[in-house]
This record gives C-alpha cells, structure tokens and sequence, in this order.
C-alpha cells in the first residue's frame, strides 16, 4: 500500500518506543508508521463545557468537564502491577472523586491545593458519583476548549490514549504531507529541513473521480481528519475512505478466487427435466425451492465447477433442495452414467437425520444411499469404502469421517456440506479434494446479510430460500419473567397430555455460576408431575447409541418432554413438538435462539400457535424483544450483526480467511468494493 519504504519502519523508530510498548502495541496491530496513520478511531470526543460538581453528580454516564482544587489523594496497591489512584475534586458547590485505574504515575500530576480541570465519565461505585480515569490539565497545560473533538482510540494496558495520539501525531509527520490550509497549531508542525525530501505520502490507488462518485476523501487527506477532526462529518467519511482500502483488499481476493474457479472443468450432468425428478417428493416444491434447483441444476449442467451456498431461514426446505441435486448426479440416465455425493453434516445427529429422512426417497429414484459416522459398524465401513472405491453411484451421508484418508472416492461429482457455517475453509477444501473436478453446494440455517455472506464464503453464489412451505403452524415468541413463569409446568402438561412434544433447552451440562445446567433441570423436572409423560436427557457427554435411542423414544411419544443442551439446534425434526422452553437464553446469540425455536411450529398442531418460551434476565430485554417481534432471521441476522459486529458472528468464525477491515464491517461499501474490483482490471491488480 505504501508509496515508499517509510511506511514499513517499525514503531521503535518513534520517540518513547521500547520493546516492552512495541510488544503492546502489536496486540493492537500496530507495527508499523503505517499502520499507525491508518488506525482508526473507535469512536469521537466532543469536549463538554464546564458545569458545577454537585451538578456532575448526578449526570451518571454522562462526560462532564470539571474545574476544582484537589482536596486529597489516595494511592492503594491492588496486587502484582494492579492499583487505584483516588484523587478528590471540590469547588464551591461540593466534591466528587476521580478515580484512576493502573496509573501510578498520575500521583506526581496531583499536589493537594492544586487548581486542575479534569473531563471523564460520570460512573456510580459503592461510594457514590465517581469519574473514571479522566483526562486532566491545568493552567499551564489547559484541556482542549469545549467543542474541541478529539478522537478516541482503542488502548490497552500500558498504551493511553494521550500517549497513543502521540505516537500517531509522530508519524503521520513523517509519512502524510499536511494537508494545504491545514492550521499550524494542529500536530507537531515541524517542517522539513531545507533540501529534504517531502513525506512520501501513504500511496492512493482510487482515482479522483472514483472517491468523488463515493463522496470519500483520499487517504492522506483521511489520516489527518482521523486524527485532527474537523467535524464529525468529516471524521466519518475519513473512517469510510480507511475502512475501504481493507476491503478493497479482500475484494480483490475474492474476485481473483471467483475466476479461478470459473476457468475451470467440472462434470456436465447433461438436461434434467425438474418435475420429473421432484415427482417423488411427498409435497409439492415451494416456488422459492423451484428456482434454486433450478440454479443447481444450471450449474451441474454448465461444465464449470459449481461453487454455491445455499441461505434459508430454519423450516425453508434446504435440505430438499439439496437431496435433489444429489439425486440429479448419483442417478444414471442417458447421456450420464451417474456420479458420487457425500452430504457432510457437523453432528451425528444430523447425518443419521438426513440420512433416515432422504434414504426412502432416493431408494425409489433409484439412488442408492449409505451412512459413514464415527459410530458406523466396521463390517459396514468397509463394505462402503469398497463401494466408493468401485465408483458405485450413491449419496453417502456422513460427519467429518468423511475426511479420513481411508475415505477414497473414485466418482465424486458434488460435495454438500451442510451447517456449513460450522466448518472450517480447509475442513471444506480437504473434502472436495477427493474428487478431481469436483461441484460444491453449501447449506446454512443461519440468515445472513447477503453482502456478508459473500465475504464468509468467498467465492461461492448465493441463492436464498425465502419462503416458508405452506401448512406450517403458528409460532409465538414470548419472554417470561416473574409469576408467569409459575405458568410454564401447567402449558406443558397441557399440550403433552394432548400427545404434543416439548423441549428444554439449556446451555451448559453443569451447573455454574451463570445458572443451573441440563442435569439439575432434568433431575428438578423428574421431581414433578410432568414426570409423567417421560422425560428424556440429550447432551454432548452422552453416548451417540444411547442418544439415538432417547431421540427415538421422543419422536415416538414414548417420552414427550427432551430435556438438553444447544446439541439439538439443528437437525431435529419433530412435527408434534409445539413448546420450546430456553432457559439461560442471554447466554445464547440471536441467530442460535432463532435456531432452536426452529424445533417447534414445524407441524399444524392442534390449532392453537406453538410456542418459544425465553427465561433470562432484564438485561437481555432488547434482544428478547426482537425476537418476539419478528420470525424474519434476514431481519435477526442484520440486528445481530449491528449488535455484535463481523467479529464473531452467531458465535462462529470461519477458519482460513482474512478478516481484515471488517471489524466494523459495512455492507455497502464492500459491494461497491468488490464491483470496482470485479470492473476495473487496473484497481484489481493494484490490491492483489
């Protein structure tokens, strides 16, 4: 990116810099001037006016600029590099305490008699109104007037935010030339030395006319208003210019990777009239289920190798849509000999669910299908590698045994992977290996916002399922706190004594400090008179044999209550199931709560609405809300990524892909990113 070799100087060539903050600065990113000037602000400071303390007092979580004499000071030892300095403030009106977090050094800034001006946030301890770590100055070295803006960095131990502009101020000296007009109190204004050359600048790659057509300022102009704001308007479009130049880079990665696999060879499996192949499905195929096959079937045809991800809310029909695709290659007809599937699932649970569920169906298209776990017979693995080795067509399901190297497909034509979200880049790229030109198709349940689906899966098109089969049952999402949830047992003995199905759901084994866990609530509910309609207990520690067996025994009715962890979220099909009670709900994200509610509602019922019973804290009330409000997991998807950011969304995190620029990701100016990368062959090649 840099225009010169200055941009790669490490930090240690700024004044103040040892190994020990180099070290610190690198668990910020910084290690170099150059990412330095290109640090972004995690947020923007208006200087407050001045008001009064006892006024102060009761502004809680507000930012407050205070002037008074220091009237004591309290230093305390906390144990290895911890410690507390409490300096108290008083003017004419009262006192208030400052309160100042691992700084030792601070105990020299404050001489009890001292006149001080401190701004920090207004926070309520034990003792009462307090400021937490607030900036100060005095009359020699005044705080900037109110009004002033001041950008706010993220820190760490042993970095502050004085010293991190510091630092920030330094090098964008040595590497940004100043901006013309700029004022000549801002940053260090130091000039050159006569004869010496200009700083070399950061190196911008965007034309004039492309920043004015995205209304952005050029990166040098950018790196200054980051750290010397002119206005909030203007600090954030400086945010957007730096935040577009990772993601130019990733977009760049993307499009050269789309190519690359468009330029190669895969199987044709020739025409294959839809309905024919729909005709021996028990239902009839959604519209939005028509066009994606469609889609596949487009892409098996094409000659090129099919890289496809599939999104559709919980209950849309995927998994139809792909064993209809797998049917299409595993099944031989003129012109096509047939091919080999292998469906991978994350759980054995779900592989042995696709498997029971879609063997009846691909055995009367003629297909046959087999099941490869960690659980399977050897007799049976054996019988089954000799098959794949033969280049026998079949759909075989399975879980990450499918990555072992005694697994040896002769005829792999398409890998599905389902969960997809749930595997790892290389887990994925290992499984299609197997086969030598090779289609993918992958599935997720979870909704995601269609931009940021193509930064998590690369390359992939994406169709969306976006429409829910006919003669599915209503679903109410209720948060229950207080008296209701004495109401809770007599629902659930109501509905299981009508035949109907229910679960409990909690996030952990054991008990713990965030609550009890599935074995105290299953023991708890075993004491009371919904004992009577069977109880069964399903979590991860449990055998796959005796799991199988409880997941039986619940979907015959033999037992009507499932108590367990999150382990059911995906993959159980009960259609007489109509209440889901979440208990330690906060502890889940939005996405896995949209999941597990997808267990319920999935059959007509008895006409009366299935229900998603939510037990957590008050503090969780903005997200429960939500989730009462809308069954749209596009809608939840977006909530969670502004909630959450790109950081870990729904709790899982590809492997393999670089995330850079995304940590407050925006998905339009990606798009625009990606569609100037994709147009413009000369951007293309300046961010590879």
């Amino acid at each position: 990116m840099a225009a010169s070799s200055a941009s790669a100087e490490p930090v240690t060539c700024l004044s103040g810099v040892g190994p020990a903050r180099a070290e610190r600065l690198a668990g910020l990113g910084i290690r170099t001037l150059l990412d330095l000037v290109l640090l972004v602000p995690r947020d923007l400071e208006e200087m407050p006016a001045s008001v009064p303390v006892e006024l102060a007092r009761g502004m809680p979580g507000e930012l407050v600029r205070l002037h008074g004499e220091v009237a004591a000071k309290r230093f305390f030892r906390q144990g290895g590099k911890r410690s507390l300095l409490r300096v108290k403030l008083v003017d004419a009106s009262g006192g208030i305490e400052a309160l100042f977090f691992n700084q030792p050094w601070q105990r020299d800034n404050f001489k009890v008699g001292d006149e001080v001006q401190l701004v920090g946030q207004v926070v309520t301890t034990k003792s009462g109104p307090a400021l937490a770590a607030p900036r100060s100055g005095s009359a020699e070295r005044p705080l900037p007037e109110p009004g002033h803006l001041e950008p706010l960095y993220p820190v760490t131990d042993g970095i502050g935010q004085d010293y991190l502009k510091g630092l920030v101020g330094q090098a964008l000296e040595r590497l940004v030339p100043r901006p013309a007009g700029l004022r000549a109190d801002v940053g260090a204004g130091a000039a050159p030395p006569d004869g010496s050359e200009p700083p070399p600048g950061i190196g911008e790659r965007l034309d004039p006319s492309e920043l004015e057509g995205l209304d952005l300022p050029g990166l040098d102009g950018a790196a200054w208003e980051l750290r010397y704001p002119t206005s909030r308007t203007a600090f954030e479009l400086a945010r957007r210019r730096i935040r577009l130049e990772g993601l130019m880079g990733l977009a760049a990665r993307l499009v050269h990777r789309r190519r690359a696999r468009l330029a190669g060879e895969a199987p044709a499996i020739g025409a294959v009239d839809l309905d024919e192949l729909a005709a021996g499905l028990p239902f009839q195929l959604t519209g939005a289920q028509a066009r994606v096959v469609g889609e596949l079937l487009g892409d098996l045809s094409s000659g090129r190798p099919m890289g496809r991800l599939i999104q559709g809310d919980v209950g849309s029909g995927k998994t139809a849509v792909a064993v209809l695709a797998a049917t299409a290659v595993a099944r031989a007809r003129p012109g096509w000999s047939g091919g080999q599937v292998a469906l991978m699932a994350p759980t054995e649970v779900l592989a042995e669910q696709h498997f029971e569920g879609q063997a009846p169906f691909l055995a009367a298209a003629g297909v046959p299908a087999r099941l490869l776990t960690g659980s399977t017979k050897p007799a049976e693995v054996r019988a089954l590698l000799a098959e794949l080795e033969s280049g026998t067509p079949m759909v075989v399901f399975g879980t990450h045994s499918l990555f072992s190297e005694r697994v040896a497909f002769a005829n792999l034509v398409l890998v599905i992977v389902d969960e997809e979200h749930r595997f790892g880049v290389e887990q994925r790229r290992a499984l299609r290996d197997k086969g030598q030109r090779t289609h993918l198709l992958a599935m997720t349940a979870t909704p995601i916002p269609r931009s940021l689906a193509r930064v998590l899966y690369g390359d992939l098109d994406l169709s969306v399922i976006d429409e829910l089969p006919p003669g599915r049952g209503e679903l109410r999402t209720r948060w229950v706190r207080g008296a209701e949830r004495r109401r809770i047992g007599a629902l659930l003995d109501e509905r299981l004594e009508r035949g109907e199905r229910a679960f409990w759901v909690l996030p952990r084994i054991e008990d713990g400090e965030g609550g009890r866990g599935v074995l105290t609530a299953r023991d708890w509910l075993l004491a009371g008179k919904l004992a009577r309609h069977g109880i069964e207990l399903v979590h991860g520690r449990i055998k796959p044999e005796e799991r199988r067996a409880a997941f039986a025994r619940f979907k015959a009715g033999e037992s009507k209550l499932l108590v367990g962890t999150t382990v059911i979220e995906v993959g159980v099909d009960v259609p007489e199931a109509t209440v889901i009670v979440i208990e330690g709900a906060e502890r889940l994200g939005l996405a896995q709560l949209h999941q597990l509610r997808g267990r319920v509602g999935r059959g007509a019922g008895a006409g009366e609405p299935s229900w998603c019973l939510l037990l957590g804290p008050k503090s969780a009330e903005e997200r429960f809300q939500l989730l009462e409000s809308t069954r749209d997991g596009f809608e939840i998807a977006e909530a969670d990524l502004a909630w959450r950011g790109m950081g870990d969304l729904a709790g899982r995190r590809q492997s393999g892909e670089n995330q850079e620029g995304l940590a407050e990701f925006d998905t339009r100016l990606f798009e625009r990113a990606l569609r100037l990368c994709a147009e413009r062959e000369g951007l293309l090649a300046a961010y590879s």
